[in-house]
């Protein structure tokens, strides 16, 4: 989420137009459910199913179903249902302020909550394990792990939109235990809120950037680990004012040389933003990905 206090003018919002992609285009958005009680709004992370579906999570605590039609550009929602809160006697804003959604190959769900800074583990909509933040950084209330991501071999990996001293710390949980990878490096103001791996275990990372000309988007790949952080390779960014609030990002295509990515904006239930569905398609040669990214 974001304070949108901190927002000075409003804009008109434009396709945003792709400076390293080869192809972006707007999905429709088609509501297909029965009973439609859960408004579609506020998305904050996606996942793509090892089936092609996929599951989107808004930071109200309700969990969506979608399918994705490359071929028609649609995302079609087939259902939603509210994720149970967990986090003791907090209130359900802290308990289910969802950002990040991630799937392991073998089905595990995980979400990162915001406020009380955590990682839950859900079998549908139920929580059955979690794990606090770590103690060795430092979160601010609304600046948790909004970029969450399972690499092919069931690693989580996170990254708060907290930065610290100008870098933001790449962290990675197996097995309960947190371990610190190193860093990735602030730059032109933009913080990370979304991440993915695609099969051959390139990790991507989208970033928003706030100014008074309104919304910018960016996605970079994480390249070779260099002295004061990982190298990064920039594949798309919108201009400035150009775009919505992105904040989900998923891989729904990798073959070859070519990756198509997802992209959805939380539209935090105001009037003035969007929800919108963008598919980007990179043509960058595939990196050896996860070799990159040494324990």
């Amino acid at each position: 989420m974001i304070n949108f206090y901190k927002v000075a003018l409003l804009l008109s919002l434009l396709l945003p137009n792709g400076a390293a992609a080869e192809e972006v285009a707007n999905l429709t958005i088609i509501d297909q459910r029965q009973d439609a009680q859960h408004p579609i709004c506020c998305w904050s992370g996606i996942e793509t199913l090892r089936d092609g579906s996929l599951v989107i999570v808004s930071d109200q605590g309700i969990l969506f179903t979608a399918e994705i039609s490359l071929d028609a550009l649609t995302l079609t929602v087939t259902g939603s249902s509210e994720l149970q809160a967990s986090g003791g006697d907090a209130s359900r804003r802290e308990r289910t302020d969802a950002e990040g959604i991630a799937v392991s190959q073998d089905g595990r769900a995980f979400i990162s909550i915001e406020r009380r800074h955590r990682i839950d583990e859900f079998s549908g909509s139920e929580p059955i394990n979690s794990w606090p933040a770590p103690n060795f950084i430092n979160l601010e209330e609304n600046g948790g792990f909004e970029a969450l991501a399972v690499d092919p071999a069931g690693v989580i990996w996170a990254i708060a939109e907290t930065p610290s001293n100008q870098a933001f710390p790449l962290l990675s949980l197996e097995h309960g235990s947190w371990q610190s990878r190193g860093t990735l490096l602030q730059s032109d103001g933009f913080l990370p809120v979304g991440a993915a791996f695609d099969r051959s275990g390139n990790l991507y990372i989208l970033e928003r950037r706030l100014s008074l000309l309104g919304f910018s988007a960016r996605l970079r790949r994480v390249n070779a680990p260099v002295a004061l952080g990982f190298e990064t390779t920039t594949i798309w960014e919108s201009d400035a004012g150009a775009g919505d609030n992105f904040e989900g990002i998923t891989v729904v295509e990798s073959h070859g040389q070519n990756t198509k990515f997802l992209l959805v904006s939380d539209n935090n239930a105001m009037p003035f933003f969007q929800t919108r569905a963008l598919l980007l398609t990179s043509n960058l040669p595939i990196s050896s990905g996860l070799i990159k990214l040494s324990r």
